[in-house]
């Protein structure tokens, strides 16, 4: 058992894996089993409210990917076009005659996300002087 959780842990061989599972279908007592990246949480969250817009791209045959960190990538006629939320997609997908619902998106950006995960800040005062005082006490 050992040695088959090493090779997930390479990623070529977790995506060799991961290619043939998805190339053909699995089924586990008559059920479909699917097969994904191992997204932490957030992302999967985020991808899930691609789900009817996904749904209606696949029913038109309307080429999409959703690339890292859950966005959605459209390739219209005229050229793709990369949607940051799910919200802006199905907005624009209105503008082009397609109906569905706009979904709930929370306003905060990855970018926003990743600096609020940050644990730093920026100290005040002159760090300087306070170099010269220590070093004069020694």
């Amino acid at each position: 058992m050992k040695q088959s959780q090493d090779l997930f842990q390479r990623f070529d061989i977790k995506d060799k894996i991961l290619k043939a599972a998805w190339a053909n279908k699995i089924t586990y007592e008559g059920k479909v089993v699917a097969f994904a990246h191992d997204h932490p949480t957030d992302v999967n969250n985020t991808l899930k409210e691609y789900k009817d817009i996904k749904k209606i791209l696949k029913e038109k045959q309307i080429r999409f990917q959703t690339p890292y960190p859950a966005r959605i990538r459209i390739h219209w006629g005229n050229g793709p076009r990369i949607y940051n939320n799910a919200t802006e997609a199905a907005e624009d997908m209105r503008t082009r005659g397609y109906s569905l619902d706009l979904p709930q998106t929370p306003d905060t950006s990855w970018d926003q996300k990743l600096t609020q995960g940050a644990h730093w800040s920026r100290k005040t005062g002159d760090g300087i002087g306070r170099v010269r005082e220590r070093s004069k006490e020694h």
